[in-house]
């Protein structure tokens, strides 16, 4: 995911910001409101969300959303964290906030949250669900596939 972060936000700002049009807007995600957006589909596991971090749970109820093209209220307002270059699921969580507040995407802004909903946060509850080293290689097997699925 990095490569393509890199590509979007070709320099961050400091450890808390980004540069790029996406990479500015993320600090400010929550100042926009749902819009009608395009739904994604993604495939993530069955788990119980309640073994899983504040920003993990979040993540999973914003795929969940972002797939049904459905946003609770509640959901909508809550704040993805706080926003650094070395944390990814932040910086995810904040892009699919800006992907269902933004009625117009950006072909960037579409690429990122595709890639997310269909490889990174499936491969992530993968991980969750299954976290035995000796999955590991079946995970990258399954991340890779799913990023050149779509290709």
């Amino acid at each position: 995911m990095n490569y393509r972060f890199a590509i979007c936000f070709p320099v961050s700002t400091g450890p808390n910001s980004f540069s790029g049009s996406i990479g500015k807007r993320l600090d400010s995600c929550l100042d926009f409101k749902v819009e009608a957006f395009e739904p994604i589909p993604t495939e993530l596991p069955d788990l119980n969300t309640d073994f899983l971090s504040t920003n993990q749970k979040y993540l999973y109820q914003m795929c969940s959303a972002t797939s049904a093209s459905t946003v609770s209220p509640d959901l909508a307002i809550k704040d993805p964290g706080k926003l650094t270059y070395f944390r990814w699921l932040t910086c995810a969580n904040r892009i699919l906030q800006l992907y269902i507040g933004t009625a117009n995407h950006a072909e960037n802004l579409k690429e990122l949250a595709n890639f997310i909903m269909k490889a990174y946060a499936p491969t992530w509850f993968d991980i969750k669900t299954k976290s035995s080293c000796k999955y590991g290689p079946i995970h990258v097997f399954n991340m890779v596939k799913r990023k050149f699925e779509d290709l």
